[in-house]
């Protein structure tokens, strides 16, 4: 039963680093999916209320990975890209991959074998969960780790906490496990990572600043920048993208137009 509960990982350990032999070797430089903005080897979260269009937009930025064409920021080539979608299913995610295809100026054969996304809508999804207070790992997060690597995915797309955690979102201790098995089930990879903000006024993400303490990345999605009220009426067709918790990339911001399935930024 690919939903039942398992026990938690097996317990790895790793040796020290090496000083006398990293003397005199240069480090690798960080890598990039989409340079500043979605880095492998972490999770970066993307925080954005219902109806804003974060999966429209990460569906968006894994096409454009897939193709290797710029978005919002450098893409460096191809990437192979896998989402699990678990809040559309297979004719919704078919419609909305028309648009992109489009937009990208690409027929739909183009994302073969490059663009792999699962339609999750109505299937249990849970990850993690707790039981008696102690959190445990679902045989589904070894069904991903398997898949990613069975396909050789360099990105992976999870949409979204609320379907992937069933733990409290208030308990920093869990909320660090959940972020961290993520990497460690799907090590070297560009994790991304949706989220919901709570109902609170202002707020940019929902339960323990863990959520954005383990994540190396966090963004905001949203009508308008955070903490600015836009002038006159608002427009329901503008999405601005912030980089609002960057560990290795400073702040930053992206303005977007809807039109016809997709979101379009503004030239820089």
């Amino acid at each position: 039963d690919k939903g039942s509960v398992s026990v938690e990982p097996v317990r790895a350990t790793r040796p020290p680093l090496d000083w006398p032999t990293l003397a005199g070797l240069h480090p690798p430089e960080r890598r990039w999916a989409i340079r500043g903005w979605l880095g492998f080897g972490h999770v970066t979260l993307m925080v954005g209320s219902g109806g804003i269009g974060k999966t429209l937009l990460a569906q968006q930025m894994a096409s454009c990975l897939a193709l290797g064409k710029h978005f919002i920021s450098d893409i460096d080539g191809p990437r192979k890209c896998l989402m699990w979608a678990c809040e559309d299913d297979h004719d919704e995610l078919w419609r909305r991959q028309t648009h992109l295809a489009k937009w990208c100026d690409a027929p739909l054969e183009d994302f073969a074998e490059r663009l792999i996304i699962v339609p999750r809508h109505g299937l249990d999804n849970t990850l993690v969960s707790t039981e008696f207070g102690k959190l445990m790992f679902s045989s589904l997060l070894g069904e991903l780790a398997d898949q990613a690597s069975d396909l050789d995915a360099e990105v992976v797309i999870l949409d979204n906490v609320g379907q992937l955690y069933g733990g409290s979102e208030n308990d920093r201790h869990a909320v660090t496990a959940f972020l961290n098995a993520l990497s460690g089930a799907l090590p070297g990879r560009a994790l991304l990572l949706l989220a919901h903000p709570s109902r609170s006024s202002g707020s940019e993400f929902s339960g323990s600043s863990a959520w954005e303490n383990v994540a190396r990345t966090r963004l905001y999605l949203g009508s308008t920048l955070p903490g600015e009220r836009p002038e006159g009426e608002p427009q329901d067709n503008v999405r601005y993208l912030s980089r609002r918790k960057a560990n290795y990339s400073p702040k930053d911001w992206r303005r977007m137009t809807y039109a016809e399935g997709a979101l379009t930024p503004d030239d820089i």
